[in-house]
């Protein structure tokens, strides 16, 4: 990676590198962010913010998020209200039972949790502790074929406080839609009270690039 342009801008930045193959697709990156070797590069900082490239930030209030004291924040993985109608709750209800006799992780349960990776605040502290302690869970984790449920923002979102013995704390979808958006950034504006974010995820997807255009103008 080139660091000269960002080097110009900020030229006392440290910087942190990692074998290659952690990023040559999801798969190494997930193995890179649930191994203890990740967490212990950042050790000695009480939180990391992951920012990936279509991440956006639209105020600084780091500071603030940092002292809220939770183990992980991400953008809610929002269930609207469509999911209430009598004929979509029914069919949901069937998939569920059908996830669950298959063995299949289900969707459902991610529902309002926090949430997307993509931009996430994330206490170094906790996530080196089960990196280490939940080390065998993670491989099998990790060894799951290609599947979105198999990403590692789950893992630290649902899967780790099924396996810890301590418990990583989050914020309730209400306050974590102040931290960030992800998926339908309209509607989570309107459950946010028509107020931005500290942040967002994603916002250069198609899907998303219609409500996002007029606000990150660039």
């Amino acid at each position: 990676m080139n660091n000269s342009e960002v080097e110009s801008i900020a030229p006392h930045l440290n910087y942190i590198s990692f074998p290659d193959f952690f990023f040559k697709g999801i798969e190494g990156y997930n193995k890179l962010m649930l191994s203890a070797e990740f967490y212990m590069a950042f050790e000695k900082s009480r939180y990391i913010l992951i920012y990936q490239l279509d991440a956006w930030v639209f105020e600084d209030r780091l500071t603030e998020w940092c002292s809220k004291g939770y183990d992980y924040i991400g953008a809610p993985w929002i269930r609207r209200k469509v999911y209430d109608w009598p004929f979509v709750r029914q069919y949901m209800q069937l998939k569920s039972f059908y996830k669950k006799i298959s063995g299949q992780p289900d969707k459902q349960m991610l529902y309002n949790r926090s949430g997307n990776g993509g931009f996430s605040l994330r206490k170094v502290s906790s996530h080196l502790k089960a990196a280490d302690e939940c080390i065998g869970i993670i491989g099998e984790f990790t060894s799951k074929r290609r599947y979105h449920m198999y990403n590692e923002d789950v893992f630290w979102s649902v899967i780790v406080n099924k396996h810890c013995d301590f418990k990583f704390s989050y914020p309730g979808y209400r306050e974590a839609l102040e931290f960030s958006f992800d998926k339908h950034p309209a509607y989570c504006f309107d459950l946010n009270g028509k107020k931005l974010p500290f942040g967002c995820h994603g916002w250069s997807k198609k899907e998303m690039y219609p409500f996002w255009k007029d606000i990150i103008n660039l």
